[in-house]
Formats: C-alpha cells, structure tokens, sequence
C-alpha cells in the first residue's frame, strides 16, 4: 500500500511536525511518525467497510419497503440485486475482515446520518438505478456497481472527507494511496472470489528502516544543510524561505548525501514532486535551482558517493 513517495511524505509531515512543536524529544516524535504511517491502514479499512454500512441501509430500506402500508408488488419481492451481490456478501461474511475491523476500532456507529446521506446519493446515480433494474446481475457487474460506488460516490464525497479530517488531521493526505489500494482489492475480490486485503508495507522491514533513517538523518544534517542552502540562496533571507521548502531541499540533500543506492534522479524527480503538492506554486522551480547547484558542490567534493542502483543516472 505504502510507496517510496507516501514514505517519503510521512517523514515530512514529522519533520513539520517536529520543527513546529519546538521539541527536542526525536524518539516520541520518530515514534509518532511511525505511528501516523500504520494509521493509514485504519483509514483503509474505515473506506472499505463502507460497503457493510450502505449494505445495511439496504436491508433497511427493503425492510420499510415490505411494512408500507399497501406495499407494491415490487416491495414484496424477495431478491434484491445490491443485498443478494455475491462479491458484498463474501465481504460481509468474512470473519478475517470483521475481526481486523473490530481490532482497529472501525465504526460508523458516530456517523450514521451522514453515511445514510451518501447512501441515499448513490441509490438515485443512473449506474445504480441500472443495476438494481437488472433481474440476475452477473458476477462482473456485482464488481462494476461497487467500483461505481467508490469512483463515483465515495471518492469524491466531502462530508467523508470532513470526518476523516476529524479522526486524523493527515487521512486527507493518505486518501489517495488508500483509494488506489481499495480498487486494488476489489479488483482481486471479483478476479478470485476471495477477500485479500492490501498490506501496509510491501517490505516491512526495509520501508520502514527507509522512514526512520531518513527522518533520523535530515536532524542530524540540518545545521550543516540549512547554512549550505543560506549560501546558495543569496538573494533570499532564511526567513523569506517556507518552511516546507527548507525541508524537502533537505530532505532531498540528506538522500542524495547518505542513501547511496537511490538513484540521484529518483530522489530529485520525488522530491520536485513532492514541492507541487505540499508548497507554492513557484516552489519546484526554486527547489530545482537550489538542488542543481547543491549537487555540483556534492559531486565535486566527493561527498555524494553511489552504489549499486543508485549508480544507474550519476
């Protein structure tokens, strides 16, 4: 589920953090960090469950339908193509799935009104209203209505956003890498017929080796990068510098310096990335400037020594 890149963001919503906070204590906010990075599978189960919340709707809204007071005859039918969908079925049945859901302490039991809300969206969206008019749905279109729900409903709902935003001031950041993961496994659901749920990391041990030395590292380096970037910045005050901007040009030279198997454009193209997301506009331009000079000094010195893969663009 975690890349590079989102590693990458966590370290500097730490280091943010951390510089912000005026601490000194590394080890509680190295722990924080990590901490943050597990949460986001919390965020990927909260999102998937959805589907349990609006199959319960359903079965609400069948129950009402059949205790009207003279019911039609399409109230009174049995079948009912979301609640008898074999895929939200396996998904509602798997014990593997509700247990991670009750160890993780996901519940909607808070926010009831809300999901029922976003549950009443989807049932008036032309792609619903389609499948429900279908009398025996097959097992490509049980997939399609439910990646329908997601694509078209869920993603793009702010009042979701708005209480991820409550429970975790970061989940808005993490939506995206939790999104892709979520059509990842219900992709794998209707391929196999079987629940398999993503992993955090895809290496435990060396993503998360990666997290805590990058973050342990531009600490150590800092004094010695930030007069380097006061040196190449002439004709800007440190002050005049956001502080985002400070900490991805340090971040960056802190991989460049002390990761030798990371490629020198990986960690640039990520870094210039990472400027358009988290800083001003004009920011990735500025950041390129001051890395391109940085990386001359580092090469002519010798400081900035490559290894391995990190060989294939020095």
């Amino acid at each position: 589920m975690l890349n590079r890149r989102h590693i990458r963001v966590k370290v500097l919503q730490a280091l943010y953090g951390y510089i912000q906070s005026g601490l000194n204590n590394v080890p509680a906010a190295e722990k924080a960090m990590v901490q943050s990075s597990e949460e986001i599978y919390r965020l990927y189960l909260f999102q998937l469950s959805l589907l349990l919340e609006f199959r319960h709707f359903a079965f609400l809204d069948k129950q009402d339908a059949k205790n009207k007071k003279i019911p039609s005859p399409e109230d009174l039918k049995d079948s009912n193509p979301f609640l008898d969908n074999l895929l939200l079925k396996s998904l509602a049945d798997n014990p593997s799935f509700l247990q991670r859901l009750s160890h993780h302490k996901v519940s909607w039991s808070a926010y009831q009104d809300e999901i029922h809300k976003v549950w009443r969206k989807v049932k008036k969206t032309d792609f619903f209203l389609e499948y429900m008019a279908t009398p025996q749905p097959t097992e490509e279109q049980d997939l399609q209505v439910l990646m329908s729900i997601f694509t078209e409903v869920v993603f793009q709902e702010e009042v979701l956003e708005s209480i991820y935003e409550t429970l975790n001031i970061h989940w808005i950041d993490d939506l995206y890498v939790v999104n892709h993961s979520l059509i990842k496994t219900l992709k794998t659901l209707g391929e196999k017929k079987k629940l398999k749920l993503e992993k955090l990391y895809k290496d435990e041990n060396d993503d998360k080796a990666f997290m805590v030395d990058l973050f342990r590292k531009v600490i150590l380096y800092n004094d010695e990068f930030q007069e380097l970037i006061q040196e190449k910045a002439k004709n800007w005050e440190l002050e005049r510098i956001a502080v985002m901007d400070l900490l991805l040009m340090k971040m960056a030279m802190t991989e460049l310096v002390t990761f030798s198997s990371i490629p020198i454009k990986v960690t640039l193209n990520e870094y210039i990335e990472l400027s358009k997301h988290f800083s001003t506009p004009k920011s990735n331009t500025f950041i390129n400037g001051i890395l391109d000079k940085v990386m001359a000094d580092f090469k002519a010195s010798g400081k900035m020594q490559k290894t391995g893969r990190g060989l294939l663009d020095a």
